[in-house]
């Protein structure tokens, strides 16, 4: 965010220096500006819960495929103990 602020924050800057004195365009820009930068803190924070949760379900994932190697090595446990026996 700091990125897209300093950019957002130097173009206004840009902008604002072209005006020839015009306050009410500075403030109609500023608000703008305003505007941007909490839209901008918006997305950042969505992005932040969806790596949340892909980092959740990744956690799950990596359990559930740790849990079905184990029951797939019992299982080949119980057939190699099953064949000894006959």
């Amino acid at each position: 965010m700091n990125l897209v602020k300093a950019v957002g924050t130097a173009a206004l800057c840009v902008l604002l220096a072209g005006c020839s004195g015009s306050d009410s365009k500075i403030e109609e820009l500023q608000a703008k500006n305003e505007q941007l930068s909490q839209r901008v803190k918006v997305l950042e924070d969505h992005l932040l819960d969806a790596q949340k949760q892909l980092i959740a379900h990744q956690l799950a994932m990596q359990t559930l495929s740790t849990r079905q190697r184990e029951m797939e090595n019992y299982f080949n446990k119980l057939q190699a103990g099953a064949s000894y026996t006959r």
